[in-house]
């Protein structure tokens, strides 16, 4: 055997030591990456003839565990890319409904908002009608009554507005003093607060009773103020002959 020949055989040899020492510290990081605990005689080897201390390893570790979790999330990408093909799919369907729902809905109200602007207009001047009815009446009396109830139902609604801005205002007062009394530095502090909290939902309470009262007055002087309102519009509101000057006056509708 020549030289050369016995160099490239010590070589061959050599590289054939260094790749199993290399596979089985791969080995070794592999099982102990997975979980599994390795035999311990078998380690100590392993590092003597890789020449690897144990913070070796546990850094071979730590990056095999880290690019196998990576591994693992790459690997979702073609099930991951397959369930968004289908919800795109999903998408455009529920889309294409929308747009043939909306275009139905614009078919159907185009029409419809029309003939409502006809309606609205024709409701504003029958209304202008009946005010101009009410304000040409000749029964002075019928008018004075009309605007005696008007101006009872302003008030009344004022009244209502004012009891609910009390309620809202006292409750609101009530649920202040009482998470402030929870909070309270002291036994008499949170005593105060608390009565101050019930004092303010009684008077709230009280209220609520007189906007009931009032809302029943409310809707009383409605159908009164439509009454009125109609009698004063309608034909039968006629003024009797009245001799003026010496000469008649005729019905006035």
């Amino acid at each position: 055997m020549s030289l050369m020949s016995l160099l490239e055989k010590i070589t061959g040899k050599q590289k054939q030591r260094e790749k199993a020492r290399i596979d089985d510290f791969r080995t070794l990081v592999r099982t102990i990456g997975a979980g599994k605990e390795p035999d311990a005689d078998q380690v100590e080897r392993i590092l003597v003839i890789t020449g690897k201390s144990v913070e070796d390893v546990q850094a071979a570790v730590e990056l095999y565990q880290q690019r196998f979790a990576l591994r693992t999330q790459l690997n979702s990408l073609p099930k991951l890319a397959a369930e968004r093909k289908e919800i795109e799919q999903q998408m455009a369907k529920a889309n294409e409904a929308l747009e043939e729902a909306e275009r139905q809905h614009e078919e159907t109200m185009n029409p419809l908002i029309s003939q409502h602007e006809i309606v609205r207009q024709a409701m504003q001047e029958a209304e202008r009608a009946r005010q101009q009815l009410v304000e040409t009446c000749p029964f002075d009396e019928l008018c004075e009554k009309s605007a005696d109830l008007q101006r009872r139902h302003v008030q009344a609604n004022d009244q209502a507005f004012k009891l609910r801005q009390t309620i809202s205002d006292c409750r609101a007062w009530a649920r202040t003093d009482r998470a402030n009394a929870v909070h309270a530095t002291s036994a008499h502090g949170s005593q105060d607060r608390s009565t101050r909290a019930d004092r303010r939902d009684a008077h709230a309470t009280q209220c609520e009773k007189e906007l009931a009262e009032v809302m029943k007055q409310i809707a009383s002087l409605e159908i009164r103020c439509r009454l009125s309102v109609t009698r004063c519009s309608s034909r039968s509101c006629k003024r009797r002959p009245q001799f003026l000057g010496g000469t008649v006056a005729r019905d006035v509708l």
